[in-house]
């Protein structure tokens, strides 16, 4: 047992921080695309594992290749600097959870790469640019080969906030009213997953290590489901549906065979500690890749009511006990398997 342990964190590249207002009046901070783990895992964590802000000095960083790390900067666009310099230092060193490697691999762009050729699963085309002027929306839809309606959002966006249909030309204008020059941005090809009946289904799996289990499950008649949209559930009614939807499906979870299949091989292409993948259900078995991410929300409540705890509290409990397990397991030294090109590799080949 490898004995001690260090929690890695870092500001964002662009040191720029989201703070507001808690209940009590004082400013908090929200720490965006950060590894999101429950408070009780963490305080243990904290027993076992110092506190490191990396400020990319190469010799501090090399004093730790005789621990084990927990890695909780999750995307490579928000904490580029940072993922490539324990990459560079420690990627082959010591055990890292959550490794910066397998992190780099869930960039939205990346997802057709990684992920592309898995059968039962569809992988949309994605384009990611800089906004150096107002027209490259048009340019980037006519010179990458995609057709309406297309998906636009800025980089570090998990949510929807920032997520623009192009359903035809006339839309164009709605980003180019509202563009930041010089922010990168991504353009997905839309692919309508709506099933049998016309429902739009969503599900999301959280994985911990080599295990997976259904964490999300919704239904809509819109295809935005989960992400901040006019079809996300809001109500108390609307969530308590939801969340009797999930638990039923969990039931049966074990007979999807086709998707466990599906999340088994994903496993293989991006082995990361902790981390979640949201994919559209269509009524011939077959799934269409959304997002995956190492920064979801899947140990800790959201949006969940008070009165609806009770019938979450064994999930959260349950993905909390596999943490503690995947904790045990990178003290022994025993990390997933090591993605073999370097994060300076990945972005030579994929700027």
């Amino acid at each position: 047992m490898i004995e001690n342990g260090l929690i890695w964190k870092c500001l964002p590249d662009s040191r720029r921080l989201d703070v507001f207002l808690g209940d009590d009046g004082c400013p908090l901070v929200r720490w965006s695309n950060w590894t999101v783990l429950p408070p009780p895992v963490l305080t243990d964590l904290s027993k076992i594992a110092d506190v490191y802000w990396c400020e990319g000095n190469r010799e501090v960083t090399s004093s730790f290749a005789d621990r084990w790390i927990v890695n909780i900067s999750a995307d490579l666009d928000e904490y580029r600097d940072s993922l490539l310099h324990l990459d560079s230092v420690l990627g082959t060193s010591c055990p890292i959870w959550n490794h910066p490697r397998a992190v780099a691999l869930t960039r939205r762009d990346l997802a057709p790469q990684v992920f592309g050729g898995i059968e039962g699963l569809e992988v949309p085309h994605v384009a990611r640019f800089a906004a150096g002027h107002t027209g490259v929306f048009r340019q980037v839809f006519a010179e990458r080969g995609f057709s309406y309606p297309v998906l636009v959002r800025p980089v570090s966006s998990q949510t929807g906030i920032g997520l623009i249909k192009i359903n035809s030309a006339d839309d164009w204008v709605r980003l180019e009213q509202v563009t930041s020059l010089g922010r990168s941005y991504f353009m997905t090809q839309f692919v309508d997953y709506r099933d049998s009946r016309g429902h739009f289904v969503k599900v999301r799996i959280c994985f911990v290590d080599e295990t997976i289990s259904l964490r999300e499950y919704g239904v809509s008649g819109g295809w935005q489901i989960g992400s901040g949209g006019t079809t996300s559930p809001s109500s108390d009614s609307a969530i308590s549906i939801s969340i009797t939807q999930l638990l039923q499906q969990m039931e049966g979870f074990q007979n999807w065979t086709v998707l466990r299949q599906i999340c088994g091989e994903m496993v293989k292409r991006c082995p990361l500690n902790f981390w979640g993948v949201d994919l559209g259900v269509r009524s011939d078995n077959s799934f269409v890749f959304f997002e995956a991410n190492a920064a979801m929300t899947m140990a800790v409540a959201s949006n969940v009511p008070p009165s609806h705890m009770p019938m979450m509290e064994p999930i959260y409990q349950n993905i909390a006990e596999r943490l503690q397990a995947s904790f045990v397991r990178i003290r022994q030294g025993r990390p997933m398997a090591l993605p073999l090109l370097s994060i300076g590799e990945l972005l030579a080949s994929s700027p």
